[in-house]
């Protein structure tokens, strides 16, 4: 995984004073992502910040919160990718190049973050995880809206099954942030790119030919969000 903002500010210690809030929550995501979030102890964390065990909690309310507001974080980055990309593109087929490309470039400084929301998400607070499934259920409507306006401008197959492209689209997500840690970021965004055009092939409004008697493509199934 790439190093998290603010790394290599990380090297020298800081005063209490001088510490962020934005340093504590990289340090966080860091160990929380790499080492699970119940096997990270607050004095590995203090370590890594460079500060004393004691000084920690000058800055933070609990473990848990950190979590919390880490989750958020990772959420909240994952919707604004999407605005973003539906606010600067038109055409379905640039809306998910923005969207792929744009998330392999949000893992560069925020893939630690990605990292606990998919994985540690079953340690949050009952009431925080119900309001994170609230935004994931937002997240999910809102490309689910991507392809219902692609279908309706013709730019996609009429029988394509919303929920089907949706699954899609995040499955190549998860798996660029499966890669991370084994590629550059360079690399990433090529294997992004080169993600995104087979999606965007699979989404042809025109399909290619079959041989005579050939099944009929498995997505052909009448237009709907499950």
């Amino acid at each position: 995984m790439p190093e998290d903002r603010r790394s290599n500010q990380m090297q020298q210690p800081k005063a209490n004073v001088d510490l962020q809030r934005a340093d504590v929550l990289d340090a966080a995501a860091h160990l929380f992502a790499k080492k699970g979030f119940h096997a990270t102890g607050m004095r590995e964390l203090a370590a890594r910040l460079q500060i004393k065990a004691g000084s920690l909690y000058y800055h933070i309310q609990s473990k848990d919160q950190l979590l919390n507001e880490i989750c958020e974080i990772g959420m909240q980055r994952l919707s604004s990718n999407i605005d973003q990309a539906i606010a600067a593109n038109s055409s379905l087929p640039d809306i998910i190049r923005s969207i792929v490309v744009g998330h392999a470039e949000l893992i560069k400084d925020y893939g630690s973050y990605l990292d606990c929301y998919q994985n540690e998400y079953i340690h949050l607070a009952a009431d925080v995880r119900e309001r994170m499934r609230l935004r994931l259920v937002a997240f999910h409507h809102e490309i689910d809206g991507v392809f219902r306006r692609a279908i309706a401008n013709a730019e996609t197959r009429p029988d394509l099954v919303i929920r089907d492209a949706r699954l899609a689209v995040i499955s190549i997500l998860q798996q660029l942030s499966r890669l991370a840690p084994e590629h550059t970021i360079s690399n990433l965004e090529r294997t992004a790119a080169g993600l995104t055009e087979i999606l965007i092939y699979g989404l042809a409004r025109q399909q290619s030919s079959q041989p005579s008697g050939a099944a009929a493509c498995p997505a052909a199934a009448p237009t709907r969000s499950r």
